[in-house]
């Protein structure tokens, strides 16, 4: 019985997952860009990543103690479910990642095998366990069936990048390790950022992350390159040399003392209130410069967003500059701007505000501005419904699914 309850939350996980996964808009760039051959290592991080996060939503939108045998979850149910998903996704990674690799190494005449990384079994086995502990919280079952599965995810690309690494340098290339931060990381992943020569002066524990880490971990070939079958080694091009002496500076690790850093916060700090000060009285930031001049799915406009956010609490007027420039009225403009950008929700993974989306801090920008879009009037509306439907008793997952049948945001945002 419990074996048939397995297989049904699997089919169902499965296909939420998959339809979550053909609607994601940076796996669908990334697949284009693996198309027209201009992908990159680090894109293949960020598509793990993508990737994680969608079985993680999937995983936590389809468990319950109502669906479970007993109100818990066993180790057979959580096998039947985690370990073919897990491994669609390892097989997944593993084939994008030597994709973009091939087409990297074939505009440099280089013919190596791209190797796949072994599936980690005793890593799952040490989730399964963790997921079946009997008398577990809802909350607590759901985590640690869903968060270790993104988790689990994103550390594919590390493997492989490991395994790659590792492979490549024995063929006689020169290969460098890269860990950067995702913005908001913990003290123990800032420290380990950085570009490190492999093997001899990686960390040990470059590769390893834990749950909700975010940074991402890549490699790429030093000054000299090798073709492993005609053993031809050729000196990199003075732009290319460049580019990487300009990227190795960008990854330094700045370390401060202590005091050091205090200033440094405090100048930021100031900064940023003079920058809010700026802004008049209405406390509106001027962002024009780089409106629209990012990849939404980069940590350029995630920390844009994140600053963004931040700003449209301190505003005066936006609500107001909005309602004139589209005619709805102030009193709905001023509770969307609660909804989105003030007030935390009970979501998925605990209490807080919505992470902050570039997407969205574009829109309310451009109604700011009265250069407003179509899929700008559809964010109001859509989070107009989406609050409604919440103060009418729906979580807001539900009621997130509900305003996207009418006015799908995201949609437009693809």
């Amino acid at each position: 019985m419990a074996a048939d309850i397995g297989q049904e939350l699997y089919e169902k996980i499965k296909a939420e997952f998959e339809g979550r996964v053909s609607a994601n808009g940076y796996i669908k760039a990334v697949t284009k860009r693996i198309a027209e051959g201009t992908a990159t290592m680090n894109d293949v991080s960020l598509y793990a990543k993508a990737l994680g996060s969608e079985v993680r939503l999937a995983i936590a939108y389809n468990i319950s103690p109502e669906v479970l045998p007993e109100g818990q979850m066993f180790y057979n149910i959580a096998q039947k479910i985690l370990d073919p998903l897990l491994h669609d996704n390892h097989s997944m990674v593993n084939d994008i990642a030597a994709e973009v690799q091939k087409k990297l190494d074939d505009r440099h005449g280089i013919r190596i095998k791209p190797q796949k990384a072994p599936f980690p079994e005793d890593r799952l086995g040490s989730v399964l366990s963790a997921a079946s502990e009997q008398g577990l919280d809802e909350a607590t079952m759901k985590r640690r069936m869903s968060a270790p599965a993104e988790t689990m995810t994103q550390s594919f690309a590390d493997d492989y990048m490991k395994e790659n690494a590792k492979f490549r340098t024995r063929a006689g290339f020169k290969e460098y390790i890269v860990r950067k931060e995702d913005g908001k990381c913990c003290e123990w992943c800032s420290k380990l950022a950085g570009r490190y020569l492999y093997p001899e002066s990686t960390p040990h524990d470059v590769f390893r992350r834990h749950d909700n880490c975010g940074c991402s971990v890549t490699y790429e070939d030093g000054e000299m390159r090798q073709d492993a079958w005609s053993k031809r080694t050729w000196q990199a091009s003075p732009e290319e040399l460049a580019e990487r002496k300009e990227l190795e500076e960008k990854l330094k690790p700045v370390r401060f003392s202590p005091e050091e850093a205090a200033a440094k916060e405090r100048e930021v700090l100031e900064q940023r209130a003079e920058r809010l000060t700026n802004g008049g009285e209405s406390g509106i930031i001027n962002t024009g410069a780089i409106s629209g001049a990012l990849n939404p799915y980069s940590k350029e406009a995630d920390d844009h967003a994140k600053r963004y956010y931040e700003s449209v609490r301190h505003m005066k007027t936006d609500t107001q500059k909005i309602s004139a420039a589209t005619g709805i009225s102030q009193d709905k403009i001023d509770k969307i701007k609660d909804h989105v950008f003030v007030k935390e929700h009970e979501l998925l993974d605990g209490k807080h505000r919505f992470a902050p989306s570039y997407d969205m801090a574009q829109s309310w920008q451009r109604l700011i501005n009265g250069s407003f879009e179509d899929k700008d009037i559809v964010l109001l509306k859509h989070e107009y419904a989406e609050l409604r439907y919440m103060e009418k008793g729906l979580t807001q997952n539900e009621a997130h699914i509900k305003a996207s049948k009418k006015y799908n945001y995201a949609k437009y945002c693809e």
